[in-house]
């Protein structure tokens, strides 16, 4: 049976490890909720714990800034902000590559603590991710809202 092929959803000629805001979205394998449950507010699970604490490493090993996030159960939302000088160092990162060790470093996380916890191990991510340059202060600033407010959606879609 043949798998689909996938469309590249990336901009062409565009420089991926260019100073810029980047909104990326990174969703759980088989959009599993392992990440959080939401109730009145978003509670992490050990996994979501893992996951949140890598953007600190991710911020270190880069020379990045996450700007906003949010821990949904079966997805990531976040802005990583590219700053000018990061991205002219030569051969900087692209995003791509940062993603990939992000993903990387929480899934070794995850495989070491299920060895440690007798936890069953699974896959966590999806391949691949989304991605949307922000162009504007406009683009920023609704990207920021529903980054902010995704998880109200998700709390007043279950009340209904």
């Amino acid at each position: 049976m043949e798998t689909p092929e996938r469309k590249n959803v990336r901009i062409s000629d565009f420089d991926y490890a260019a100073a810029n805001y980047y909104f990326v979205t990174l969703c759980a394998d088989k959009r599993r909720n392992i990440f959080s449950t939401v109730r009145r507010d978003v509670i992490l699970s050990a996994l979501g714990r893992m996951a949140d604490d890598t953007f600190s490493e991710l911020e270190q090993k880069f020379d990045v800034k996450v700007d906003r996030r949010t821990i949904m159960p079966d997805h990531i939302h976040f802005i990583l902000i590219v700053p000018a000088q990061r991205a002219t160092a030569r051969g900087a990162p692209t995003l791509g590559r940062m993603i990939g060790a992000y993903k990387s470093v929480v899934a070794k996380k995850w495989r070491d603590y299920c060895r440690e916890s007798g936890t069953a191990h699974f896959p966590i991510w999806q391949r691949n991710y989304y991605e949307h340059v922000i162009r504007n202060d406009r683009d920023l600033y609704e990207t920021r809202q529903y980054i902010e407010n995704n998880p109200l959606k998700l709390l007043q879609s279950s009340e209904k």
